[in-house]
């Protein structure tokens, strides 16, 4: 099955070797995963939009904004030290960065909207001070419960900071044996950032 498939991705990727069932069958598998840089963090934009129930009032909206940390590593190089020496390079697997960056701007209009609503109920709340307070009293109680419900209005900073920036993985069929394997992290214009040796790495038939 899938064999206008398999010829489809050979003609558009011509540079890629497709290996059989049959010839991955003596070879191990042996993988990568590279977790790059630190996710983004959040800082805290604000600005003003017209008050859901007085016509000349204003109301200010706090809201979280991620802050990208660009991770100084573009790719990691590996070096595989056998009977020959092969050559292979990480690829991007999941842009971590991205996908918060993209699902914290989805939920703006929920994020402003949840803010309305928090404002109609402080303005409840300083309406009852108003009556409750009576007179030139009232007036001064129910300004300043609007003023602190404008100032404490504060956006959701918290996020995982210890996440990566990305995940980038690699994948290679090796004969069984020991390896031993040289991991060159380079920038974005190859520049050998750091280096890593792993020793001793053990492929084994049909495994990973």
């Amino acid at each position: 099955g899938f064999k206008d498939e398999f010829l489809s991705y050979k003609e558009k990727y011509p540079n890629v070797t497709f290996n059989t069932k049959k010839e991955l069958e003596p070879l191990g598998t042996f993988y990568f995963i590279f977790y790059n840089g630190f996710a983004p963090f959040k800082e805290e934009i604000s600005f003003q939009i017209p008050h859901p129930l007085k016509r000349y009032d204003i109301i200010k909206v706090a809201l979280p904004k991620f802050v990208k940390r660009l991770p100084r590593i573009k790719y990691a190089e590996l070096i595989i030290h056998g009977e020959k020496e092969i050559k292979v390079q990480t690829e991007l697997s999941e842009n971590i960065t991205e996908i918060a960056v993209r699902s914290l701007a989805d939920r703006y209009p929920k994020i402003i909207a949840k803010t309305i609503a928090r404002f109609i109920a402080k303005e409840v709340v300083k309406v009852g001070a108003k009556k409750s307070a009576g007179g030139d009293a009232g007036a001064i109680l129910g300004l300043g419960t609007s003023i602190a419900a404008s100032l404490t209005e504060k956006a959701d900073l918290r996020s995982w900071r210890l996440l990566p920036a990305e995940i980038q993985t690699t994948r290679v069929f090796l004969e069984p044996g020991k390896y031993e394997i040289e991991v060159l992290f380079k920038n974005n214009i190859g520049n050998v950032i750091n280096r890593k040796v792993f020793k001793d790495i053990l492929i084994e038939k049909g495994k990973i």
